[in-house]
């Protein structure tokens, strides 16, 4: 009976255990899209040309995930200077998302796009332009800025699936989900030792007095 007490009370512990980390592991933000970083080349370009490019990225999850583009890296001649080439975007629908901005004020800069909805892609047309008044200093100049479609990870990633919350109320950030669960578990774990530990005692106690 000891034995058969003992074997249930481990095969209970070990699967409460396996929950933990069942629990406790979410989605990586890189993982809920597909986007590799954009490098966007320019080549001595004239003054007043124009050259264009594409930026696109597509949601592979279930949620709506909040999406920023990010400016990760720039370099060249036609990035500095009095005059150096100014970027545009705009989506499908024509609306910009970054007026005419030079291209030495971009890096680092985190530009707010619409959120990405499940299964769903979005696209950005780009411009480069060397302003006309640009000088000879830019004759034979290149310039490369790399682009990131990133997911927002200080934003809550909200299913699609899942029912809203009533008037009033806030929907539950899936850390706070993952960490109630996760405590849950922990909790179970522990009475299921205390029981068992209880159980175990009261059989010694019993083949003691016999």
């Amino acid at each position: 009976m000891t034995l058969t007490l003992r074997t249930a009370l481990g095969t209970l512990i070990g699967t409460a255990l396996l929950i933990l980390p069942a629990t406790s592991a979410s989605a990586e933000p890189a993982d809920l899209i597909d986007a590799d970083p954009v490098a966007v080349t320019v080549q001595a370009p004239a003054p007043g040309e124009t050259q264009s490019f594409d930026l696109a990225v597509t949601s592979v999850t279930d949620t709506t995930v909040p999406l920023v583009l990010t400016v990760v890296g720039s370099s060249g001649g036609l990035l500095s200077g009095p005059t150096p080439v100014e970027i545009t975007l705009t989506d499908d629908d024509g609306t910009r998302v970054l007026e005419p901005t030079r291209a030495d004020e971009l890096l680092g800069a985190t530009l707010d796009v619409p959120d990405l909805a499940a299964g769903a892609g979005y696209h950005l047309t780009g411009s480069v332009t060397l302003p006309s008044a640009a000088g000879n200093e830019y004759q034979g100049a290149d310039g490369r800025v790399v682009f990131r479609f990133q997911v927002e990870t200080d934003s809550p990633i909200t299913s699609t699936v899942d029912p809203s919350p009533a008037p009033g109320a806030s929907a539950p950030s899936g850390l706070a989900t993952t960490g109630a669960t996760v405590a849950a578990a922990v909790t179970a774990v522990a009475v299921l030792v205390m029981t068992g530990t209880w159980l175990l005692a009261a059989r010694r106690r019993r083949n003691s007095d016999a």
